[in-house]
């Protein structure tokens, strides 16, 4: 594979280097900033840009997809310590006093303006186990930070999935490029010298194409079969060239629109031969196919509990938390169920109601126009407009001592309400979204609700995955450098 250096600004990751292993080998390769964009609107909308700083000095871009987790290129944490090895330069615990070196800016527009936004510090970064430097696959890692981005749920950009990629991230797709990368396009080869570097956050608009297309593109370049370019990438790029991410735009997000006002996040700046230079696309990291991996290591996802229930004598109010970190959005779908007096307690996804219960209430939560944001909750009230009266059976009054049990079920695949893949299911974990019972004391009391089944702290279980890693010795790959005779 012989693209051009990475989009990264490979002088501060030399300074970083040096710092590291003096006496060893090759520093990262350099990496492509935006060509022929212009200043994001102020106030920005791409709130979840962040700038990825090593030493003071702006190394990457990033993005927020949790309150304490960033999104960048697995080339912006990973450095070549020697020959034959690579390490996270912001691990907890190898090169551990390195990570002092990196700092997230979030919120910031311009970056002299130091009054606005907030400079956190890095608690350890995670690369994909399979990355390879000298292929650029599996370019993707996470920034954890060492404490929580505050109003972060108003900054987070949702991730793409699989099945939204069909139509949000099609070919064709005019998708959106953020960053703090240089201005100045140039050919495939070693970057200019005299590259300039804005200092407002910049946009650049690039349709989407196939990738048979960035194929053949690549193949002009290196040879039949030398494209590199394989299925968990996306290209975008013009035919004219012009517009392209490019030095030091690394890791930084490229979004497409949601279909409903906002953006969703479909790749990461990885890659390219030079930068928007005409028939030459720049490479991204696909996140459809890492969404699974940062899930994993994160516990991200989404989380629907029941947060509580109301019960009068008449009449149930079922309240539904998302405590995960990723949006319920338009038509992932779930179902709601209350068992009145069961005969026994619901243990697992797709009880619904009847099976154990003579009376019990349904909702089915599908709209094109309901997001349920990570710490928001919904009341679902009977009558209201996702009850499910054909569905429910309802004598009108609760008694007293009702055993009432609510469960939130969004894992049944036997309806079109199936589209959230919820933490637990994703890896494995206990299902943890029945509660119940409460007995009630009085017909206008209020059910104090209580977890059913335990609930596994997905944040710790992936902590002690990474734990368990730590005593693995670095990745043994060989270094990469962008050499121009290979084209001939």
């Amino acid at each position: 594979m012989m693209f051009s250096s990475f989009r990264l600004l490979s002088v501060l990751l030399l300074i970083v280097f040096l710092l590291l292993q003096p006496a060893a080998a090759n520093a990262a390769p350099d990496d492509p900033g935006i060509v022929g964009g212009q200043d994001v609107p102020d106030p920005n909308p791409y709130v979840w840009q962040v700038g990825v700083f090593i030493d003071g000095s702006l190394s990457c871009g990033g993005s927020i997809v949790a309150d304490r987790w960033i999104l960048t290129a697995a080339h912006c944490v990973v450095l070549q310590i020697s020959a034959t090895q690579i390490a996270d330069v912001c691990r907890d615990v190898n090169l551990a006093p390195f990570r002092q070196l990196y700092q997230i800016v979030v919120g910031r527009r311009a970056l002299s303006d130091t009054a606005t936004g907030r400079v956190m510090n890095v608690n350890r970064c995670i690369h994909h186990p399979d990355y390879d430097p000298n292929t650029t696959v599996n370019d993707i890692a996470l920034i954890e930070l060492a404490e929580a981005i505050p109003n972060a749920a108003s900054m987070i950009v949702p991730l793409m999935t699989a099945s939204q990629e069909v139509s949000l991230g099609a070919p064709d797709v005019v998708s959106t490029i953020t960053g703090w990368g240089g201005l100045n396009g140039y050919p495939p080869g070693p970057p200019p010298s005299n590259q300039q570097f804005p200092d407002v956050l910049q946009f650049v608009e690039i349709p989407i194409i196939t990738n048979a297309q960035c194929v053949a593109a690549y193949e002009d370049l290196f040879g039949v079969g030398n494209s590199g370019v394989i299925d968990s990438m996306v290209c975008a790029g013009l035919p004219e060239g012009g517009r392209d991410s490019c030095q030091g735009d690394s890791g930084g997000p490229m979004v497409v629109p949601d279909g409903k006002g906002g953006y969703i996040q479909n790749g990461i700046v990885s890659t390219g031969a030079g930068c928007a230079h005409p028939g030459v696309p720049g490479i991204y990291t696909r996140i459809s196919a890492f969404v699974d991996w940062v899930n994993s290591v994160t516990g991200m996802g989404i989380d629907l509990v029941v947060e509580k229930v109301n019960v009068t004598s008449t009449g149930v109010q079922v309240v539904i938390k998302n405590q995960g970190t990723l949006p319920v959005v338009a038509n992932q779908g779930f179902w709601v169920d209350v068992y009145i007096n069961p005969t026994q307690p619901p243990t697992q996804v797709n009880e619904i109601w009847n099976f154990l219960s003579a009376e019990g209430l349904v909702w089915g939560v599908d709209s094109d126009t309901t997001i349920l944001q990570p710490g928001q909750s919904m009341t679902l009230s009977i009558g209201d407009k996702f009850y499910m009266a054909d569905l429910s059976v309802f004598s009108g009054t609760i008694a007293a001592d009702a055993a009432i049990y609510a469960q939130v079920d969004s894992a049944n695949a036997n309806t079109n309400y199936g589209g959230v893949l919820e933490n637990h299911e994703a890896t494995g974990g206990a299902y943890n979204n029945i509660y119940g019972p409460t007995f009630i004391q009085a017909a206008a009391a209020q059910l104090e609700s209580r977890l059913y089944l335990p609930f596994i702290n997905f944040g710790d279980t992936a902590s002690l995955q990474v734990t368990s890693a730590k005593s693995r010795a670095p990745i043994m790959l060989p270094s990469r450098a962008f050499n121009a005779q290979e084209e001939e």
